[in-house]
Order: C-alpha cells, then sequence, then structure tokens
C-alpha cells in the first residue's frame, strides 16, 4: 500500500501512541478528531488506518469506533528484529539472539535481509518494516549492515533501535550498538602471521561499491576499514608498511579476485608468505578453487581468517586460524542493551579471541 508523506506522519503520530499504551480503553480518536489535531484530510487519515487495519494492529467497527486489536502476542514483549539471518557467522549469532530471547519470555518479529535491492523489493521491505514499527515493540535490534539497503531511516530512528555488527549507511543516524572489534581482530590475526615469521603478508577484502569506500558517513566506521587499520597497525610493529600488502578488489580491478590469488599461488616470486581474509569466506573460495584446478595449496603460506566459522576447519580442505567474533557474548550485551532506556545505553565492543589451527 503506497502512502504519501502527509500519512506516514498520521502513522507516525498513530504508532507513538499505539507504542505508548496512549489510547484509553484501546480506542483510537475519530476520524473528525485526527483530522482536526493532524491538520489533515479525512481521506489522509482514513488510509492511515487502512494501513493500521491492514497490519492487523486496529479493527474498525461500524457506529461503535476504531479500537486496538487484541493479540495473543500482548502477553509477551515484542522485539523487533532486522538483520541477516543466513550464513553461519550471522544464522549462528541469529541463533543466540532468538534463542536468549525466546528463553526470557520475548516474542520476535523478524525482517531477513538477504542482499536483495531491485525497486520492487524496496518497496517490499518499505512495507514490512512499517508493519514492524506499527507493533508495540518492547526494543528494536538492527544489522548495522543492513541500513545501507532501508529505502529510509526516518522512521527507525524515531524506535531508537540498537545496531550490531558495523554501520553501513549513507546518512547518520544516532544509535548506540554492540560491535565487534574488527580492528582488534585483524590486529590479532596480522600479529600471528608475524610472529611465526611471515614478512610478506598480504589482507584480501570485501571489494566496497564506491558509494561506500568514499562516503565519510558510510565508510567511518565500515568493517573494511576498521581491518585495514589493525592489520597496519601490526606490521607497523615490524617496520612494514604500504598498500603493497593489501588486496582490495575495488582498487584492483578485479571482478574474480580468486583468478588472481590462483596465479600467485603458482608463482614463487609472487606469492605472499601469509594470507588474512577479512572474512573466512574469502579464503575458502579460492582454496576450493585451487583443488578444482588439482594445484596443491604451497605449504610455505600460512591463512588465518576473520570470524571462526565451519569454513575455517571442517568445512575446509585446508583447515586455517581464524578469530573467533565471540557471538555468543555479542548476543548477550546487545539484549541487555535493548531493554535499558535509550538514555542509558552506551556502545559496546566485543574483543575477538584467535583460535589457532595448525
Amino acid at each position: 500500500m503506497n502512502t504519501g508523506p502527509k500519512t506516514e506522519m498520521v502513522l507516525d503520530f498513530l504508532r507513538e501512541k499505539i507504542r505508548n499504551d496512549a489510547f484509553p480503553g484501546g480506542q483510537l480518536p475519530r476520524e473528525e478528531d485526527l483530522c482536526g489535531i493532524l491538520g489533515v484530510s479525512r481521506v489522509t487519515v482514513r488510509r492511515a488506518l487502512a494501513n493500521l487495519t491492514a497490519c492487523q494492529l486496529i479493527t474498525r467497527r461500524r457506529r461503535a469506533g476504531t479500537f486496538l486489536r487484541k493479540k495473543k502476542t500482548e502477553t509477551q514483549s515484542i522485539i523487533g528484529l532486522m538483520m541477516r539471518t543466513q550464513g553461519h557467522v550471522f544464522s549462528d549469532f541469529y541463533s543466540f539472539l532468538s534463542e536468549k530471547l525466546s528463553s526470557m519470555g520475548f516474542a520476535t518479529q523478524v525482517i531477513s535481509f538477504q542482499g536483495s535491492s531491485s525497486a520492487d523489493s524496496s518497496e517490499r521491505l518499505r512495507q514490512q518494516i512499517l508493519r514492524l514499527l506499527s507493533l508495540p515493540l518492547r526494543g528494536l535490534i538492527v544489522d548495522g549492515y543492513v541500513l545501507g539497503e532501508l529505502p529510509s531511516l526516518k522512521g527507525l530512528q524515531k524506535a531508537a533501535p540498537v545496531l550490531w555488527d558495523f554501520f553501513d549507511a549513507p546518512q547518520l543516524m544516532e544509535a548506540t550498538g554492540v560491535w565487534f572489534d574488527y580492528q582488534e581482530a585483524a590486529y590479532q590475526a596480522a600479529r600471528y602471521l608475524m610472529a611465526n615469521g611471515c614478512r610478506h603478508p598480504l589482507l584480501i577484502l570485501h571489494g566496497l561499491p564506491l558509494k561506500v569506500r568514499f562516503n565519510p558517513v558510510n565508510y567511518q566506521r565500515h568493517r573494511e576499514k576498521q581491518i585495514i587499520q589493525g592489520f597496519n597497525q601490526a606490521l607497523a610493529e615490524h617496520d612494514l608498511y604500504g598498500n603493497d600488502f593489501i588486496l582490495d578488489p575495488g582498487f584492483h580491478g578485479l571482478s574474480n579476485y580468486d583468478e588472481w590469488i590462483i596465479r600467485i599461488m603458482r608463482d614463487a616470486k609472487l606469492r605472499p608468505d601469509g594470507i588474512l581474509g577479512s572474512a573466512d569466506s574469502l579464503l575458502l573460495r579460492p582454496m576450493k578453487e585451487a583443488m578444482l584446478l588439482n594445484l596443491k595449496i604451497p605449504d610455505d603460506i600460512l591463512f588465518v581468517g576473520i570470524g571462526n566459522t565451519p569454513w575455517s576447519s571442517v568445512d575446509s580442505m585446508h583447515p586455517f586460524s581464524s578469530v573467533d567474533l565471540q557471538l555468543e557474548s555479542a548476543a548477550q550485551n546487545i539484549i541487555e542493551q535493548v531493554l535499558l532506556p535509550p538514555p542509558k545505553r552506551k556502545d559496546i565492543y566485543i574483543k575477538p579471541k584467535l583460535i589457532i589451527r595448525n
């Protein structure tokens, strides 16, 4: 259901009242009263009420008025979740989070993000967000990465979410979060490489779109930036400097970095003595490609990733060390934060732990 700015304004007003239990006896004001309070037409009010009816938040009774609907979930507090739920790290974190919330008696409403960005999916996403924000939420937890996919952050800001992972949006948002300390993760991983004799390590990054890499808001708290900082910090302790140690697919114009990694594995003159993947998956892909080509992975390369997913151990033909992001601890901390009043919340950084596999 498409809505204009005036209808959105009426919806924001009504959602706020619903969240704060501001309608005595659960009855909403009459249409004409809402028109007078908000200075809008009756058509605009009816569109907003139709939206809330479609979301099953209200029911309209002929000659009696408009009332909040009674729901089974009203016996529980509802926590909204907007996050990635697939992939080893994200599915594990979602499991920890949802299981802990359920054990505490909370119901959850989830919007799952899987990276779709077409115009149709954006409109569907907007409607899903509107429905979620219409609920009487006890709290809202938002994966900071998905902010870059949202049509607007305006309504989300009013819901006072707690963020997690890292911030990726082209506009500012006032919110605290529970963040993985990616700088410390990369620092630990690079120090491990250097302690094991590596003097020509290579950092493999996720490729970033230009709109992210060169937007100071997007990039300010981005995981790839933090990883570069941690990597360079460790290298500087050994008097190593420069971008020669970093493979950024965007800057190098690589659409398929796997082929590049295979090429340097084959050439001893190009080959690094250690490779750090900003995610475990960035190491798994070239390893699988090498095996398909019957290419032996060189024994003189030391690998380490970030994530400590099954990709780094049981799912890999060549297990490698990895930095554990402490997902269970992060889930516990984010629940504690979302249950606090917004003024009492604070940023929390989860310290990772290196898991060594020989």
